[in-house]
């Protein structure tokens, strides 16, 4: 599965809107995935300064993506695949066991 990230200008958009549309997003990806196809909605992040937001889906293909943001009617400015990296340094529990 690939990461795509969302990118969208809201900015007039109010706190409860914004919760409304994450909700909205996280609904659909669960129908969608229902369908026997592979997409989660993970996380989003708002920039209250220039009223810009970045959502963070998993998926099998950009398709997907796009088709659970027109699904849940929240606006998008584009859809791109990244790659996800996390501290190098972390530690991860494995339940007590050595990996």
């Amino acid at each position: 599965m690939a990461i795509f990230i969302v990118e969208r200008r809201l900015p007039e958009l109010s706190l409860e809107h914004l919760i409304m549309a994450q909700r909205a997003l996280a609904d659909s990806s669960r129908r969608i995935s229902m369908g026997g196809d592979s997409v989660r909605y993970l996380r989003s992040t708002f920039f209250p300064a220039g009223g810009r937001c970045v959502c963070m889906f998993e998926a099998n293909s950009l398709d997907l993506v796009r088709r659970v943001n027109e699904v849940a009617q929240v606006p998008f400015d584009r859809i791109v695949e990244a790659l996800h990296f996390e501290d190098p340094g972390a530690t991860h529990d494995t339940g007590g066991q050595m990996s």
